[in-house]
Order: structure tokens, then C-alpha cells, then sequence
């Protein structure tokens, strides 16, 4: 158990200082961050809708066959100067409507209940 530190997402990002101070301190590490709320304010690897699909795709795979090869600089360069909105958009967070967000937690209901006997751990948040 004391091996162990388990985060939960919900709570670093209602209070993502305290979350990483917990974090540090399991690691024995310094806090390296300044301002951890910073961390939540870009998002990262968001999906994306092709705008054309096979110049996208071209530009995932040399890019994934720079990165295999350890010649990252000009896939992180592109991306800095803003290539992914040649290709594609961001696309809008999926939504999901009431009855499916029921039927999920009824299906997860007794093994959130027991995650939470085995954490130690209130994990309401999770239910609806």
C-alpha cells in the first residue's frame, strides 16, 4: 500500500496544486511547477477531424516514422508553428445524453463501489 499512490483526475483538477504536492511528496521529488493550474489550461493530444484526409494521414505517418527514427525536432517544430491546422480542426468534445450516462454508471455501479472499499476511498464524484 505505501508503494502506491493513486490520483484521482476529478480531484487534481478541482485542486491541482494540492494533487501534485501529494504527488511530490509520494516521489520524494521537489515541486517543480510554479503554477499547477498552468498544466490544465493547454490541452493536450486532442482529437482532431481531417479536413484532408489523405494529406493528414501522410503527415501522422512521417511524422510517427521521424519520431521512431529519434528525429523528433521537426515533428515538435511543426507543431509549434501550427501545421496540425493545415490538415485537420479540433474537434468538440462528444457529448453524451442523460440516459447513457445512467446506463454507464448502473453497468460500473458495484465496481466503483468496490474500488473504492479497496482504495480506501469515497468515490461518489463518479456516481450520478
Amino acid at each position: 500500500r505505501e508503494a502506491l499512490l493513486v490520483l484521482m483526475y476529478e480531484e487534481l483538477v478541482q485542486d491541482p496544486g494540492r494533487e501534485l504536492g501529494r504527488l511530490t511528496r509520494f516521489l520524494n521529488v521537489p515541486m517543480i511547477w510554479s503554477d499547477p493550474a498552468a498544466l490544465l489550461r493547454e490541452r493536450v493530444n486532442p482529437s482532431e477531424i481531417p479536413r484532408l484526409r489523405r494529406s493528414f494521414a501522410l503527415a501522422r505517418r512521417t511524422g510517427g516514422l521521424l519520431a521512431r527514427h529519434d528525429f523528433n525536432w521537426p515533428v515538435r517544430l511543426a507543431k509549434r508553428v501550427g501545421v496540425r491546422r493545415w490538415f485537420g480542426r479540433t474537434a468538440a468534445e462528444p457529448s453524451m445524453s442523460a440516459a447513457e450516462r445512467k446506463r454507464l454508471a448502473d453497468f460500473y455501479r458495484e465496481d466503483v463501489r468496490r474500488l473504492g472499499v479497496l482504495l480506501h476511498r469515497d468515490l461518489d464524484i463518479w456516481r450520478l
